[in-house]
């Protein structure tokens, strides 16, 4: 390699120090991740399987409250019908809810 001489620039290539792969960054990234969430308290498997229990009773009394909202039945009926191959659609079941939900809604 040729000595630099006084105004030269050095070469940007020969200074250059290497980069982290993609990998040692991905590695660096998930070392920062681990040690942020080895500070951070978890639950038990006991608290785990409670606070899933709680998400499984709540998801279900929203979908029961959605489901049983008369405003909402005629639409949900129509949707079944169209969702459903005909011989698959359990019509009377769905004429009977088209009933009740109607009887609901005339009598508030």
């Amino acid at each position: 390699m040729s000595e630099l001489r006084s105004g030269d620039k050095p070469d940007p290539l020969a200074t250059a120090k290497p980069k982290e792969s993609a990998v040692e960054e991905d590695l660096s990234a998930l070392g920062i991740y681990f040690r942020q969430m080895g500070a951070v308290d978890l639950m038990t498997p006991d608290e785990e399987r409670a606070a899933a229990n709680r998400i499984i009773s709540h998801r279900t009394a929203y979908w029961r409250a959605i489901f049983t909202y008369p405003p909402f039945v005629d639409g949900l009926v129509v949707l079944i019908e169209r969702s459903c191959d005909e011989d698959k659609q359990p019509k009377e079941a769905l004429e009977e809810l088209r009933r009740t939900s109607r009887k609901v809604r005339d009598r508030e």
